[in-house]
């Protein structure tokens, strides 16, 4: 079976690499210079486990082969950014221009019966509009499908295969032939939809999660009122069979939860009251969190931070939406200068070392739970900065150890240390 695979990014090109692995012929389709002359040498433009060695497999066989020009296929798989447009005093609103670019693509290569599907997530009825576009195109005969993607960065390869996957088409045929498509990679069960209600799984599930996480962060900002500790409250809460609250944090990124409820807003102004906060919310995190600093900074006469980790979560080098970058941009609003050190990220224009961050640092600022972070030695860390205030919003850092090693611990949904 022949695949056009249009955008190599985060899902794309690991997508790309597992249908080739499962003996598919795949072409890639993707625009960008930058990624194109990075995989002509071979080299994967992002970082995931074992990503790299099936990419070389797979250019050595040919099995994967790469351009900035569509071919004709079977089956036309999209996987393109689906950003929202902020600015303004509205709700953020979907941005389909690049799945309707991608579908200009296929038109100039589209045959009668070919199945294009949708992973990009999508507002509802994204599906059928890529569908109408393309009919304006004078494609008439093809088949639409939509079937998200579910996969963990740092997990992705795995994931792919054995997650299990929800695939809608406009018509039970192009349900079938979709379905008939991921049973060749896919080892989970692929279960039949249509593509109406697969846009909404992936929407229901993202913002499941963003809300969950807005009642852990409002409930932090409720106990900073208070002489107790937020993760005390959740640890004994969730001593309850039917309570699972989820830890707070510095606010919420990544192209998923930070973006796709949206979408469901959008599709539902009037009605997605309770959706619409929670994403305000966790919006709003990170800027609370940076007045509560500054604060405490400026009565000590601080004016100096350092802030380890711009990605979205742990040992990924995605900042996409990164709460930590509005964080950052929210202190330095606040007069506070911020030196910032993300060793995930190569040759990134506005990151230093670790040690260069702290060289001035009055506060140590983790941002994202890396591993190497993880792994800093607090004695040696202490040798390094003059800096002996830690805010941890991630919560990722022994906080005994550092404690025994002169440095005081700043949390989110406590008083202690917060005295101005």
């Amino acid at each position: 079976m022949d695949l056009c695979i249009y955008g190599l990014g985060y899902i794309g090109l690991p997508t790309a690499v597992v249908c080739a692995e499962a003996g598919l012929h795949v072409h890639g389709v993707e625009i960008s210079e930058t990624k194109r002359a990075c995989l002509a040498e071979g080299s994967s433009p992002i970082e995931e486990p074992g990503l790299q060695e099936a990419l070389t497999a797979c250019l050595q066989t040919g099995r994967l082969k790469v351009s900035a020009q569509p071919t004709q296929a079977a089956v036309h798989l999209v996987a393109v950014p689906t950003p929202f447009q902020a600015g303004g005093r509205g709700d953020p609103q979907p941005d389909l221009s690049y799945v309707l670019a991608a579908g200009d693509a296929i038109a100039t290569v589209a045959r009668p019966h070919d199945l294009v599907i949708l992973e990009s997530t999508s507002p509802p009825g994204a599906t059928e509009k890529l569908a109408k576009h393309l009919q304006g195109l004078g494609c008439d005969q093809l088949l639409y499908a939509y079937c998200p993607e579910r996969v963990l960065p740092g997990h992705i390869l795995r994931e792919l295969v054995e997650n299990d996957r929800v695939v809608g088409g406009l018509s039970p045929e192009a349900t079938e032939r979709a379905v008939e498509f991921y049973r060749h990679f896919v080892s989970g069960e692929v279960l039949a939809t249509t593509a109406r209600t697969a846009e909404y799984v992936k929407l229901a599930e993202n913002t499941f999660r963003d809300i969950n996480i807005a009642y852990a962060n409002e409930l932090a900002m409720i106990c900073e009122r208070d002489p107790v500790d937020v993760a005390e409250v959740i640890t004994l809460a969730n001593r309850h069979p039917r309570v699972q609250i989820l830890n707070p944090g510095i606010g919420v990124g990544g192209h998923c939860i930070s973006v796709d409820p949206w979408f469901l807003v959008s599709s539902a102004p009037q009605q997605a009251e309770v959706i619409r906060q929670a994403r305000r919310r966790n919006d709003g995190t990170p800027v609370h969190l940076a007045k509560r600093l500054a604060a405490l900074m400026k009565a000590r006469g601080f004016s100096q931070a350092a802030l380890l980790g711009v990605a979205y979560k742990p040992d990924v080098d995605d900042d996409r939406e990164s709460p930590a970058w509005h964080f950052a941009t929210a202190l330095t609003k606040l007069e506070i200068n911020v030196a910032v050190a993300d060793p995930l990220f190569v040759d990134h224009p506005h990151l230093v070392s670790t040690q260069a961050a702290l060289a001035q640092a009055e506060v140590i600022i983790v941002g994202a739970g890396h591993s190497v972070f993880k792994a800093l030695e607090p004695e040696h860390v202490a040798g390094w900065t003059q800096a002996r205030l830690v805010f941890d919003p991630t919560a990722s850092l022994d906080h005994q150890r550092w404690s025994e090693a002169g440095f005081h611990i700043l949390k989110v949904g406590n008083q202690t240390g917060w005295d101005v």
